[in-house]
C-alpha cells in the first residue's frame, strides 16, 4: 500500500509537469503562429518557457528535447545582421516536442492505469485471502468450541457412569459377601443335618 502511494505521488508529479509543459508549449506555439514574421525578440521572450519544457522533456527522456534545447540554449544570444530567423523551423520543433509530450503523457497515464489495476487486483486477492482465512479461523474456533462441549459432556457422562459402576461394584461386593455367608450357613446346616441323620 505504501509503495503504491509513492508510485502515485511520482505519477502525479510527472503528470503535473507534463501538463504544465504542454500548456507552456501550446502558448508558445500560439504566440509564434499569431505573429506572421516573429522577430528574434518575440522568440527570445518565450525562450524561458521553452527551456523549462525542454528541461522536463530531457529529464523524462523525450527524444525531441535535444533539438529544441539547441534552439534555445544561449540565453544571452543577440541576433547579428547575418542572423536569419526561421520561425517555421522553431514552430515545427516545438510542435514535435509537444507531440512527444502528449505521447509521454498518454504513456504515463496508461502506465498509471495499469499500475492501479495491478494494485487493485493484488489488494482484492489479499482481501479475499484474509476473508477466507478469517472464515477458516472462525470455523476452527467453532469446531473447537463444539469439540470442547462434547468432551465436557463426555466427561460428565463418564463421571455419572463411573458413579453408577462404583455403586454397582459395592452392591456386587455386598451381594457376594451375603452369598458367601449364606453358603457357609447352608454348608453348616447341611453338615448338622447329615450328622443328625447319621446318629
Amino acid at each position: 500500500e505504501e509503495e503504491r502511494l509513492k508510485e502515485r505521488k511520482v505519477y502525479e508529479t510527472n503528470s503535473a509537469d507534463l501538463k504544465g509543459a504542454l500548456e507552456a508549449l501550446d502558448n508558445a506555439i500560439k504566440a509564434l503562429k499569431a505573429s506572421k514574421n516573429p522577430s528574434f525578440a518575440q522568440v527570445y521572450s518565450i525562450a524561458d518557457t521553452v527551456r523549462a519544457a525542454v528541461a522536463i522533456a530531457d529529464a523524462m527522456g523525450v527524444k525531441s528535447a535535444a533539438r529544441a534545447a539547441a534552439m534555445f540554449v544561449q540565453e544571452d544570444r543577440v541576433p547579428t545582421e547575418t542572423y536569419k530567423f526561421h520561425s517555421d523551423d522553431v514552430i515545427a520543433t516545438l510542435e514535435n516536442l509537444q507531440t512527444d509530450f502528449r505521447k509521454e503523457r498518454d504513456d504515463l497515464d496508461k502506465a498509471e492505469v495499469e499500475a492501479q489495476k495491478v494494485h487493485d487486483t493484488l489488494m482484492q486477492e489479499k482481501t479475499t485471502a484474509k476473508e477466507t482465512s478469517e472464515k477458516k479461523l472462525e470455523k476452527a474456533q467453532k469446531d473447537l468450541a463444539d469439540t470442547t462441549a462434547l468432551i465436557e459432556t463426555a466427561n460428565e457422562n463418564f463421571a455419572t457412569i463411573s458413579a453408577v459402576v462404583m455403586q454397582d461394584k459395592e452392591y456386587t461386593n455386598k451381594l457376594s459377601k451375603m452369598c458367601a455367608d449364606k453358603a457357609a450357613t447352608w454348608d453348616q446346616r447341611s453338615e448338622l443335618r447329615q450328622n443328625e441323620l447319621s446318629t
